[in-house]
């Protein structure tokens, strides 16, 4: 089963870099480059779960009941109550859906892993106050659900969607330094003469 997870790697101030991974805090490492240290908490990963089982968890959670559903029957005997309810209809078809309308199904990864003493440790990464031992797997996995849906009984789950702003090429800053440069002519028509003469040599028949 595939783990689609995100490595966060940022500089740090005494140099080089730091790559942590969301839920799992044992999980960091810090290198003198991105890659080096992306690498060391791939390794770290891998190593913490070549021991356990990855289990898929969908957890159902319960609509919100429409705190406006209190004030049904009120306009029963209104002589306008049909035109207000196609006016609402009509707006409703308008949004694409509500919270109180849409089912949400959380797909979740339990992490199960024997524990020294004998039995099962289940864990969710991201939760750190969910976990649960039991003597077999499944025990285990079903008392992280049960927390997990106890948790949640009185919470609203919301989607977040985050959008990262995209790195700016590092030869941008580049751009322009010699706009006032009186050989730039010169040496971009030097350029373009050795990229012909290279597209040339690579298709003898232009």
């Amino acid at each position: 089963m595939d783990m689609n997870m995100i490595v966060v790697i940022e500089p740090v101030v005494e140099g080089g870099y730091r790559a942590m991974l969301p839920g799992w805090p044992d999980i960091t490492a810090q290198a003198a480059t991105e890659a080096a240290a992306f690498d060391r908490v791939r390794q770290m990963l891998q190593a913490r779960l070549a021991q356990a089982k990855v289990v898929p968890l969908a957890l159902e959670t319960a609509p919100k009941t429409h705190p406006w559903l209190r004030l049904l029957g009120i306009f029963q005997d209104d002589p306008f109550a049909e035109e207000m309810q196609e006016e609402i209809a009509a707006y409703r078809r308008e949004v694409e859906h509500t919270m109180n309308e849409v089912e949400h199904t959380m797909n979740m990864i339990v992490v199960i892993e024997p524990v020294a003493e004998g039995g099962y440790r289940a864990m969710l990464p991201g939760w750190p106050d969910i976990t649960a031992q039991a003597a077999t797997e499944a025990a285990a996995f079903d008392r992280v659900r049960q927390m997990l849906q106890a948790r949640l009984a009185q919470a609203k789950v919301v989607p977040l969607a985050l959008e990262t702003a995209p790195k700016t090429h590092p030869w941008l800053r580049l751009a322009g330094i010699f706009q006032d440069n009186p050989l730039v002519d010169e040496v971009e028509a030097e350029i373009a003469a050795y990229r012909h003469e290279v597209d040339t040599a690579e298709d003898p028949q232009s």
